[in-house]
């Protein structure tokens, strides 16, 4: 059974309690989203925390969906190559030996 721990966060002066098998980890995490709405913050005073999350939300998705698209091109490159390796394979074992 994963050992999960109970973590107290601020980010953004917003307090959140949740429940995670790595502490460290989810607080790196709330490091980059803090640092995300910052930089959102920076760029329009007048918005909300809420709009903040929202936006850094949906940069962090944005992003996560572009990873997604570039790592399907990339397995289907290394698929392509792996066959092309095996035709090349089978063609050389066919090949008489000098």
């Amino acid at each position: 059974m994963e050992m999960r721990h109970k973590v107290r966060l601020k980010i953004y002066d917003q307090p959140i309690s949740l429940r995670c098998p790595s502490p460290e980890d989810i607080y790196a995490l709330a490091r980059v989203v803090e640092g995300k709405m910052e930089e959102f913050a920076l760029q329009n005073e007048r918005i909300s925390v809420t709009q903040l999350a929202i936006l850094a939300a949906l940069t962090f998705a944005q992003e996560g969906q572009e990873y997604k698209t570039r790592s399907t091109e990339l397995e289907r490159r290394v698929n392509i190559l792996e066959q092309k390796l095996t035709a090349a394979e089978d063609h050389h074992a066919g090949q008489p030996r000098h």
